[in-house]
């Protein structure tokens, strides 16, 4: 993976752990009425060229909030992740058999945050006949835009990093709703060693 790339992810997962923190500040959420399953493309946009394709996603999202992403590559690598509400978030490394620990996970992300309140909201936008809500945060010429959608659990449809120089964007394409079939996450060993790496001083 690329430096962008990776910038990018960890971007991704600042996002959504920024947003993590958000739910658990805000109490148990109202029970969520459905699943869904959402279609997504990762696309990285340099400052000179061309867009560049980097992967689909497809997250299968249980109404209890536990979830399985499955992110396929532009070069075919395959990569398997998995959400459990209070236990946590998971990347399976299926060639040494275990399980990374990358973060701990919320009991369920809300539906019904006031996101028109929150710290960095800057308006609203209807992406796929939802309405989201989009959330600002950046540093150092570094940014993140997040927009939220109440309606899938408050998961965004839509996230665009950038650095002033290029962007990436993670876009939600198509939402299919009711309650998704998946496996919950392999009785496999687990591995804190990337979570600690990160959570370096």
């Amino acid at each position: 993976m690329t430096f962008q790339g990776i910038l990018a992810s960890a971007f991704l997962v600042l996002s959504l752990a920024a947003v993590a923190l958000v739910v658990a500040m805000h109490g148990t959420p109202k029970p969520a009425l459905t699943g869904f399953t959402l279609y997504i493309t990762q696309t990285s946009y340099p400052s000179n060229g061309q867009p560049i394709y980097t992967a689909t996603k497809v997250r299968r999202q249980k109404s209890d909030g536990s979830w399985k992403l499955e992110t396929t590559y532009a070069n075919g690598r395959i990569e398997v992740g998995y959400g459990e509400p209070g236990r946590g978030v998971f990347a399976l490394d299926q060639k040494n058999q275990k399980l990374e620990y990358l973060s701990g996970s919320s009991v369920r992300p809300l539906a019904d945050i006031d996101w028109r309140t929150q710290a960095g909201f800057t308006g609203e936008e209807t992406i796929l006949g939802y309405k989201t809500y989009r959330i600002h945060s950046g540093n150092e010429g570094n940014y993140v835009d997040s927009y939220m959608c109440p309606d899938l659990q408050g998961y965004p449809l839509r996230i665009v990093t950038g650095n002033g120089r290029s962007k990436t964007i993670f876009e939600v394409t198509q939402v299919v709703l009711g309650e998704p079939k998946f496996e919950s996450s392999p009785n496999l060993p687990i591995s804190t060693e990337r979570f600690e790496e990160k959570t370096k001083p």
